[in-house]
């Protein structure tokens, strides 16, 4: 094995993007996203587009 070390990954669109957004922003989609990782696996959640609806609309206050 070599010692040699991989190059960072260049940051995709949607990275470069979320960087750069305000910090109410970033706060919702990780709030947003953490809804959606308890969906993963195809665990069925009936309510998940109102609990996403819910964190758009209270940004939006």
């Amino acid at each position: 094995m070599s010692n040699e070390t991989k190059p960072p990954a260049k940051a995709t669109r949607a990275q470069m993007i979320f960087k750069e957004s305000p910090d109410d922003l970033k706060k919702l989609i990780k709030d947003i996203l953490e809804e959606e990782r308890k969906v993963m696996h195809k665990l069925r959640r009936p309510n998940i587009h109102q609990t996403i609806y819910d964190q758009v609309k209270r940004l939006i206050r």
